[in-house]
Parts: C-alpha cells; structure tokens; sequence
C-alpha cells in the first residue's frame, strides 16, 4: 500500500503477476473485467482499458476503489485480496471469484422463494449497514451489483468503483444508475448515506414488496428517509417482530372465538337437558376447562405484552447507547484529525527554516505522526479492538490526505 511519499509507480513496479488463464469477461468505457487463476483458485480482476491506460481520473479511481476496498471485511461485501501489476492487463484490483447468478438475474429467472428473497434482503441491508459504519457510501446499488452465491444463497454486494467517504477529496461528482439513484445523488458530488438507503428500497419494491411501507419511506424525500442503513435494518427488524406478533395475536382471537361458541352451545344443551342431571354435570365439568383454558390464554396475551415492552425498552436503550458510542469514536476521529492537522502545519512552516534537515523527505512529518497515533490510540481507555481498527483506519486516510498534499505542494 502506497504510504503518500513514495509514487505509485514505485510500488507498481515492486509487484509480480503469478496469474494464468486471464481472459477478459466485459469492458467498459475505461474499465475492464477479467477472470484468471491462480494457486488453484479463480479470481476476478478490475483494470484500466488499454486507450485509458494514461488517463489520470482512471487511474485516481481505480486508487480510490483499492483503498475504499482495503479497509472493508464483512462476508455480505466482495472480498479484495490487492491491487497488482498483471501481465498482459496492466494496474488491476484483485477480487474473490463468486460462483453465482446476479440478483437481477435471479429475479428474472423467478428462482427465488418468499422465505429466500425476504433473507437476501436482509443480507444486502446489513452489508451495507457495515458500509455506512465505516464511513462509506456505496452510489450504485443496484440487483446488477449484487451477487448471489450458489452455494449458500447469500447476498454479496460488489463493484465499488463509485463509492467515495468524506475523507476523499478527488473524484467528487455526480453518480449511480438512472432509476435506482435519488434526486440529490443525480445533482449532488458529495457521499450521503440517505442516498443508498434510497436505492435500497427501489431494491426492496421488487425483491421483497411485502415491506411495501419501508420501501415507500427510503424512496421518500431526504428529511424523511431512514438515514442510513442501519436505522432501515432496525426497521425492519421491528416489521418482522410485529408480524409475528399479529399472527400470534390472529391465533389467540380464534381459540378465544371457539371458545365462546362452544360457551354458547353448551348453555344450549343445559336448558335442553337440565332434566338429566349427568350431562348437565359433564358440561360442567366442560365449562370448568374451557374457563382455565381460556385463562391461560389472557395470561399469555399479557405475557406478550410484557415481553414487547420489554423489548421495546432493551432496544430503545441499545440504540441510545449505539448512538452515544458512534458519537464518541467520532469525536476520537475529529480530534486525531485536527492533531494530525497541526503536526503538518508546524511541519510546513519547519521546513521554510534556513537550518532545517532531514534525513529523507517526510522524515520530520512521518515520524511525529505515527507517534501521535500510537499515544492517541494507547490513551484511550474501553475501547474495543473494532474501535481501535477503526481508529487506525481514519488514521490511515488522514496519513494519506496529508502525504498528497505535501506532494501537491511541492510540485507547484
């Protein structure tokens, strides 16, 4: 991984092919996709077409791409192995082979059960719940970029070769798929996770339209769509727990409605044959259980109601703890940033010291840097290893942001 002071052409020029049996599957208008083997395994690989090979803003985003990729593992999301110099096909990023169909091509093909799209749809949901997490808006989520594995029927989301984080600063524009992109995404060049949570529920109106009205609230406009997608997963989970709740509820108000006619019709036979006094003891006998049945099905219903509420307080204080934690690592992120900042800026101004040196180029940047993330990190008390990874990951981004601009700086 380029470290922001050596080229990407010296860290190219490092890197070795081992792969065989390459062959080109699909081409865009900058972009190609191929498959080629290696150590036994199959993989799929993304490079630059051949007239584009020169082109910076190719080259800048199939960059962006690798880096957006590098910092991601989640089993809903295509797995990357690196980014090398591939005989024959030039700079390519290098990606896990998924034996499977598209989920377009599965809705097409109507292969799919209620019980498969309702689990796909939470799959792709939660993937890109972990997305948003880190920062990352996808911009083009659409079935076409979304695999089905054959064997295990999960959803993997792919082709990240839009996606873009606040902490990018090149290759901001307009993006995403007519009919699948929301209305600020088509004029806007800065990532919003409401706009993935948009194209999540024109995926939701065909893959699952029985959650017809949280589909209709992501394709809503902004200020009432679900911010991101995790509050659109918390939706969702409510909707499941609800239906089960109202088939529940359906079963009890039917036992509840045979019980009372039976009631009924037994006070019927009791003034038909009151006369017989060991009928009129066995239906009452019949009425004594029906009454305790009936009994333990109140004190069910009250169970439920219990439990729902119960629920409903465990998860309003899970959200409000969730919620006060993501503000704090936030807040981590600002300040190690603004850190990292002022480290830079009194590197600047050292620099236009007529006494000042360095061993080599950054020497006197890099250094106090990674020092800083080290005792920033260490100083930090109950954090989690995710919380450090994450920390080390906005660190990582800051790092580069500051190399590229040194690097800008001097060339002017």
């Amino acid at each position: 991984m380029n470290s922001g002071f050596l080229s990407d052409t010296d860290v190219i020029a490092e890197m070795t092919s081992t792969f065989a049996d390459a062959e080109v599957i699909s081409r865009g208008s900058s972009f190609f996709i191929a498959r080629a083997s290696r150590y036994g395994r199959r993989w799929i690989l993304k490079g630059i077409n051949p007239e584009s090979a020169e082109d910076v803003l190719a080259r800048q985003q199939i960059l962006k791409e690798f880096e957006i990729l590098s910092a991601l593992s989640h089993p809903g999301i295509v797995r990357f192995s690196g980014i090398e110099e591939v005989d024959g096909l030039g700079l390519c990023v290098i990606m896990e082979w998924i034996e499977g169909p598209t989920l377009e091509e599965s809705l097409m093909q109507g292969s799919l059960s209620r019980d498969d799209r309702r689990r796909l749809m939470f799959e792709i949901v939660e993937a890109v719940a972990y997305l948003h997490s880190k920062g990352v808006v996808h911009r083009d989520l659409k079935p076409s970029n979304i695999m089905v594995r054959q064997n295990g029927l999960s959803a993997v989301v792919i082709d990240f070769g839009l996606a873009d984080t606040d902490a990018f600063t090149v290759l901001k524009y307009p993006a995403g798929t007519e009919g699948y992109a929301s209305e600020r995404q088509r004029r806007a060049d800065t990532p919003d996770t409401s706009d993935d949570v948009y194209s999540l529920g024109v995926i939701m109106s065909s893959l699952y339209p029985e959650y017809g009205s949280i589909a209709r609230r992501c394709k809503s406009s902004s200020g009432n769509r679900y911010a991101n997608a995790t509050k659109l997963l918390h939706a969702m989970r409510r909707r499941a727990r609800l239906g089960r709740r109202i088939i529940l509820a359906a079963v009890a108000a039917i036992i509840i409605g045979v019980i009372a006619v039976l009631g009924y019709h037994n006070a019927g036979l009791r003034s038909s044959v009151d006369n017989l006094y060991g009928q009129l003891s066995g239906l009452r006998e019949d009425a004594r259980h029906q009454g305790t049945a009936a009994e333990q099905l109140r004190k069910r219903l009250s169970d439920s109601l219990t439990n729902i509420k119960r629920e409903l307080a465990v998860e309003t204080s899970y959200r409000t703890e969730t919620e006060r934690h993501d503000a704090h690592i936030a807040g981590l992120k600002r300040q190690l940033r603004s850190r990292c900042r002022a480290i830079y800026a009194q590197y600047l101004i050292d620099r236009k010291s007529p006494d000042f040196e360095e061993e080599y180029f950054g020497q006197k940047l890099t250094i106090p840097l990674r020092a800083l993330k080290t005792s920033f990190i260490a100083r930090q008390k109950g954090l989690s290893e995710q919380d450090r990874q994450d920390l080390e990951s906005a660190f990582s981004l800051y790092f580069d942001e500051i190399a590229n601009d040194l690097k800008n700086s001097t060339q002017q």
